[in-house]
């Protein structure tokens, strides 16, 4: 069975996600930074500009929710 990918530029901030399997994040911002907050963790994690972060689910379950955010966010994603 073929997967769904979906190739976008989020650059409202904040923007939920949710019920995904895997996310890979690029910061495409020259100088900002973007924060990623997780559904359930105490801490979130702070791309700086360029920085990319992917995520995958175990097989068979989804990511917790993400939340991205930023000042001008550019975040380049692709997700399934």
């Amino acid at each position: 069975m073929a997967e769904n990918v979906t190739i976008q530029t989020i650059s409202e901030s904040p923007t939920a996600l949710s019920g995904l399997n895997s996310i890979m994040i690029l910061n495409g911002s020259d100088i900002n930074s973007l924060r990623l907050d997780i559904s359930g963790a105490d801490e979130h994690i702070d791309l700086g500009h360029g920085q990319t972060l992917t995520l995958t689910s175990h097989a068979g379950s989804t990511l917790p929710d993400l939340e991205l955010s930023g000042v001008e966010l550019t975040a380049n994603i692709v997700k399934t």
